[in-house]
């Protein structure tokens, strides 16, 4: 997830003007004033999946959606016609570009909600960053200056172009690495569904109730104790190694 996600994200922070520039017609100068407003929706968007991801306690729903939102972005700049008639569209599809940038807060703290232990969550945040660096190396791969303004082709990691049927347009190959990103989330949140199943059937192996009230994610101060099971927390155990532990959608 991480590396599709900075795989675009670096889409518009890298390449946000020469898109604007060569897709939509417009000029430089244009182009930077209109990465302005493309900067408060960042904040906005932030703010707001932020928000809601505390308020209703659920990630998956939010990050489905602000994916969805990206992908319908790219489409509009992969299917709009690229004249200067259609500047409108273009830019309303970048825009949505970027609801992106609401996404890395969120699974940062999905990822510390899904594991315990000191060790796990620190091989857990070193994956994060690896995987950042490693989405911002795909993208430049991907938009070939010598394929510029339509970006009809890209490259492979060998620098050698691709065959005739291996032509993809830049765009599209974003959006694609976007629609992986919409199922990997999909299919985690069936996982974790599944792995709190199972957490569930060890607890009743153990003789212990299969259901328990969490206040992890209550916004009331709860003191630990034997019904909070909080103690185990305080003990640097795995996720796995705790039966009370409940994995977070």
């Amino acid at each position: 997830m991480v590396i599709a996600v900075n795989a675009g994200a670096s889409v518009s922070s890298v390449f946000g003007s020469i898109i604007l520039q060569n897709l939509a017609g417009f000029t430089p100068d244009e182009a930077v004033l209109l990465n302005m407003p493309f900067g408060a929706l960042q904040f906005i968007s932030i703010l707001l999946a932020s928000w809601l991801a505390y308020r209703f306690k659920r990630k998956s729903p939010f990050l489905l959606g602000l994916v969805t939102i990206v992908i319908v972005g790219v489409a509009l700049l992969v299917a709009i016609p690229k004249t200067k008639a259609n500047k409108g569209g273009l830019l309303a599809g970048y825009y949505l570009i970027a609801f992106v940038f609401a996404i890395n807060p969120l699974l940062i703290s999905w990822m510390g909600a899904n594991c315990a232990g000191q060790t796990k969550k620190a091989v857990y945040y070193t994956s994060f960053n690896a995987g950042n660096s490693i989405g911002n190396i795909i993208t430049p791969y991907i938009f070939d200056s010598k394929f510029a303004p339509q970006y009809v082709s890209f490259t492979s990691l060998s620098s050698r172009p691709l065959s005739d049927n291996g032509q993809v347009n830049a765009l599209k190959g974003i959006m694609i690495i976007w629609c992986i990103l919409w199922a990997v989330v999909v299919a985690q949140f069936f996982l974790i569904t599944w792995m709190q199943k199972k957490k569930g059937d060890q607890r009743e192996a153990a003789g212990l109730p299969r259901e328990f009230i969490d206040y992890s994610m209550e916004g009331d101060f709860h003191e630990a104790g034997a019904e909070v099971h909080g103690e185990n927390g305080l003990a640097d155990m795995t996720d796995k190694e705790n039966l009370y532990f409940r994995y977070l959608l």
